[in-house]
């Protein structure tokens, strides 16, 4: 038996932060509980420890819709692999965290100290006109389940103790685990880089740091890093980060995509259909950058992005309205 660190849980320490009297400020933000140690038979489970036991959701690890604008459910041909060399969509929360948990692995044993996830969040209380209502707080409920189980199964992060939980910016959201085996941020914003550096630092310079789903945005005519030696420091700091696994959608030219990467493996993209099938398009060895994914858009043979502006308008249209007629039905 061993003793790992944890919060009340992530969710519950941001709820009390924002609802405690002054007096619970004083008190332990800490608990030890006893688990066996993760066994490699079931990867996502401590023991007796599940989720559930620990006051989350359930529905929030068994959802199959991610976060991104009225997506569907991918019907994969295969199950996801946990060889990160080759990987294919993951069809719902469980089999991201088990592909990103075993990039994150690959990559600590390359050598690798700082590193960058991204992944999408299964929808909770979604509605006709917003994914999220409740911001970036109903973000946090869904992602600290997948994060913590990530964490759990990390090399060094159980034998060392463990991580315990804080709330960097109440506002934002911003969640971070603090171990001897590893710290991570989760929806880091520029505003807690400098915090991010500290941390780095701590421990000797040598645990492993990583960033998920950060919240930054580069290109803005004011940057959020500051300027002149300040920022290009910022700037160094987190550019010094190795992207490790990656799960994104976006919405281009009428189309929608997803981006997949797990170290070591390359970038690969996909095309879902309305009827939420995937067609890979490309992949390659660095993330690609927009214009290559209209490229690769456009080489695809009955590509909506080769239609006309009217008729992706019309595509567009048509794509909402069955969208809002989708959400209505599963009310």
């Amino acid at each position: 038996m061993s003793a790992i660190i944890v919060s009340m849980s992530a969710v519950g320490l941001l709820n009390a932060k924002i609802h405690a009297q002054p007096k619970a400020e004083s008190q332990s933000r800490t608990r030890v509980i006893r688990a066996q140690a993760p066994t490699r038979a079931s990867p996502l489970h401590m023991g007796e420890n599940t989720l559930a036991t620990r006051g989350y959701l359930q529905s929030v690890s068994t959802g199959s819709i991610y976060s991104a604008r009225r997506s569907t459910a991918i019907r994969a041909s295969e199950k996801a692999s946990t060889s990160t060399t080759s990987i294919s969509l993951p069809e719902g929360p469980d089999e991201t965290v088990q592909q990103a948990t075993a990039a994150i692995n690959a990559a600590l044993a390359d050598g690798y100290r700082l590193l960058d996830v991204e992944f999408l969040l299964p929808l909770i209380g979604a509605t006709d006109l917003d994914d999220w209502p409740g911001g970036v707080r109903q973000q946090f409920k869904a992602a600290a389940p997948m994060v913590e189980d990530i964490l759990r199964n990390t090399t060094g992060v159980i034998e060392k103790g463990g991580c315990k939980t804080e709330i960097l910016d109440q506002a934002d959201a911003i969640g971070l685990w603090d171990g001897k085996g590893i710290a991570t941020v989760l929806f880091p914003t520029a505003d807690v880089v400098d915090d991010m550096m500290e941390l780095a630092k701590a421990e000797g310079g040598t645990r492993p740091f990583m960033t998920i789903n950060k919240q930054w945005a580069f290109g803005q005519v004011i940057s959020d890093f500051g300027f002149g030696s300040w920022k290009e420091k910022r700037m160094d700091f987190i550019n010094s980060f190795t992207p490790t696994y990656c799960l994104k959608q976006f919405r281009i030219l009428g189309e929608n995509i997803r981006i997949l990467y797990g170290y070591p493996g390359k970038w690969q993209v996909f095309v879902i259909s309305e009827a939420g099938v995937a067609e890979p398009v490309g992949e390659q060895d660095s993330r690609p950058a927009y214009k290559e994914l209209e490229a690769m858009l456009r080489a695809r043979k009955g590509s909506i992005a080769n239609q006309s502006i009217f008729q992706r308008l019309a595509s567009e249209f048509k794509f909402n309205s069955d969208s809002l007629k989708e959400q209505k039905m599963k009310e």
